[in-house]
C-alpha cells in the first residue's frame, strides 16, 4: 500500500443541484421541473380576448342605434296621425255616449252604451197588475218601466232584464222581477241593427219612492247609467 501523497488535499463533496438533491429518507420522491408561464401552455384565446370580437360588438351596437332612431323617426308622423283621429272620434264619441263610470240621463234620452243604444221611455211607480198571479208581497208594490234595445253594431249583442237594476230614495238597490207576460223584455240577442221593446218590473217597499235604474248591460263592464225617475 502506498503512502499518501502529501501534496494531495481532498476536495469536500460539491452539492448537487436541487432538482437532483437527495431526499431525506421516509419522504416520497417528487420530482422538480422548472416553472411553466400558464399562457404557453393554452394554445388558443377566449372569444373576449380576441380582437376581432371587440370590432363586431361595436359594429352591431352602432347599426342598432341607428335603425332605433330610423324607425323613431318614421313612427312620428303615423302617431301624430292616430291621436289626431282619435281625439276627433273621442270628441265625437262624447255628444252619444258619457265615458264615465255611470252617467245619469233623463227618461225619454237616448243613450249610447257599448254600441247599444238605450231609451227609458216610460215609467209607472204604482204599476198595477191585472194578474192574480202577478201581485206584489204584503207591503211592496210594483215599478214598471218601458225600455227599448237598439244594436248599433255589427256583431250580435245579448240583452237581459237582469241587467236593469232600481234604487229607491233609501239607497236600496233592488234586482228586477220575474213577470210571466208578453211585454216583458226578457233575455237574448239583437242582431246588427236589430231592436227590442218591452218592459222591466221591479218590487220595491210600498212607502219607498223610486229615484232611479241603473243600467248595466255585464257584470264584466265597469260602465253603467242611471235614469232618473
Amino acid at each position: 500500500m502506498s503512502a499518501p501523497n502529501p501534496g494531495f488535499q481532498q476536495q469536500p463533496p460539491r452539492p448537487l443541484p436541487k432538482q437532483y438533491q437527495q431526499p431525506v429518507y421516509g419522504q416520497p420522491i417528487r420530482p422538480q421541473y422548472p416553472p411553466v408561464n400558464p399562457k404557453r401552455m393554452r394554445p388558443y384565446k377566449f372569444f373576449y380576448e380576441q380582437l376581432g370580437f371587440w370590432i363586431t360588438v361595436v359594429i352591431v351596437a352602432f347599426v342598432a342605434l341607428m335603425l332605433g332612431i330610423g324607425i323613431g323617426g318614421a313612427d312620428s308622423p303615423s302617431t301624430s296621425k292616430v291621436s289626431s283621429s282619435n281625439s276627433s272620434a273621442s270628441s265625437e264619441a262624447k255628444a252619444k255616449t258619457d265615458n264615465s263610470s255611470s252617467s245619469k240621463y233623463e227618461v225619454g234620452s237616448q243613450i249610447l252604451v257599448n254600441d247599444t243604444e238605450v231609451v227609458v221611455s216610460k215609467v209607472d211607480k204604482d204599476w198595477k197588475s191585472n194578474d192574480e198571479f202577478t201581485q206584489p208581497a204584503t207591503g211592496k208594490k210594483f215599478v214598471l218601466i218601458t225600455v227599448q234595445l237598439v244594436n248599433k253594431s255589427s256583431n250580435k249583442v245579448a240583452f237581459n232584464r237582469f241587467d236593469w237594476k232600481l234604487q229607491d230614495a233609501n239607497g236600496a238597490i233592488g234586482d228586477a222581477y220575474l213577470l210571466s207576460g208578453s211585454d216583458d223584455i226578457g233575455s237574448g240577442e239583437l242582431a246588427p241593427g236589430g231592436s227590442k221593446s218591452g218592459t222591466v218590473l221591479f218590487e220595491i217597499d210600498s212607502s219607498a219612492i223610486p229615484s232611479f235604474v241603473r243600467y248595466q248591460p255585464s257584470w264584466l263592464s265597469s260602465k253603467d247609467i242611471e235614469v232618473k225617475l
